[in-house]
Formats: C-alpha cells, sequence, structure tokens
C-alpha cells in the first residue's frame, strides 16, 4: 500500500461513487471539481500531515448532481469539524429552450436546456452587496450556449438560493 502524505500541509482525496455501473468520465470531472474546490475551502495548514478522504455516493439523480455533491461535502465537513476558511454552497440553474431560467432544475428540465449552469458561492459578511444578496462566486461549471443577460440573471438566481442555503447549513449546524 502506498503511503501519501504531504508534509506542509493536508492532503484530500475526493471519491464519487454513481448509483449503478461503472464510474464515467463525468464522474471524475465531478470528483476533481470536489477536491479543487475543497482545496480552496479546507484549511489544510492547519493539520499538516493529514489525509482527508471524502466519499461521496449518488444515492438519487433527479438533476443537479454536482451542486448536491458539494453542498453534502460540505455539510459532512462541517459535522466533522474540517477547520474550513469559509462556509460554500452551489446550486444549479438552466435555461430552456424559450430562453426561460429554471433553478435547480430536475433531470427532465437539464435534459431539455440548452445551457447548464453550476456555481460555488462563498457566504458573505452579514452585510449585503450592491446587488442584494451576500457572498461571492468561488467556481462555476456551465454547460451550453447562454448570453450574457441571461448568465447575469442565472448569477443573481444562484445567489439569492445560496442565501437560503446558507440559513439552512446554519439551522442543520445549530442542530449538531
Amino acid at each position: 500500500m502506498q503511503h501519501k502524505e504531504i508534509i506542509d500541509k493536508a492532503l484530500i482525496e475526493v471519491h464519487y461513487e454513481p448509483r449503478s455501473g461503472q464510474s464515467t468520465c463525468s464522474d471524475r470531472q465531478i470528483e476533481s471539481f470536489i477536491r479543487e474546490l475543497c482545496k480552496q475551502t479546507i484549511i489544510t495548514t492547519m493539520h499538516p500531515r493529514t489525509s482527508y478522504l471524502i466519499n461521496v455516493t449518488e444515492l438519487h439523480d433527479d438533476g443537479g448532481t454536482l451542486a448536491s455533491a458539494i453542498n453534502a461535502t460540505v455539510l459532512a465537513l462541517c459535522d466533522a469539524g474540517v477547520p474550513m476558511k469559509n462556509m460554500v454552497a452551489a446550486s444549479t440553474c438552466c435555461v430552456n429552450e424559450s430562453g426561460e431560467l429554471i433553478l435547480e432544475p430536475t433531470k427532465n428540465d437539464l435534459m431539455d436546456s440548452c445551457a447548464q449552469i453550476t456555481a460555488v458561492v462563498e457566504r458573505g459578511d452579514s452585510e449585503k452587496t450592491h446587488d442584494g444578496c451576500n457572498g461571492r462566486f468561488v467556481s462555476m461549471v456551465s454547460k451550453g450556449a447562454i448570453t450574457s443577460e441571461i448568465l447575469q440573471q442565472a448569477m443573481n438566481a444562484i445567489k439569492e438560493r445560496t442565501d437560503a442555503l446558507f440559513g439552512v447549513f446554519r439551522e442543520f449546524i445549530s442542530l449538531r
């Protein structure tokens, strides 16, 4: 067995398992996205020579798998007491053929969409920014062609949704 260790910071490994069948290339992309996000979020220098192994298992896919996996990972890290720089939350949005924005789309909505966006927002200070929402965007994945106006609308909707998610996260953490 190979021993993995980084002397000056913690090692982060992420494994994503689909509900059934072999892992695909898109599953590896989910792993990579979550791993890089965790590297940005976790204070890795606080516990050098530590290894964080994060296993994400898909139980059900009704759309928004990446956002769900990110939110579950963040809550698991909080529950485990892992030191984090800041809390993050993710949300998915898609644009259908008629140009309508759908927040938290189902799998059917995603199949019928012409563009999809999953964005991760870092929790902001208690003061709201000029657009009325807290936080800043940390990362984003998009698929399909989208205009700058629709992108701006989607980003605003995602920020509002993640603000609501932070409230749910606070409630979850307070119950622990």
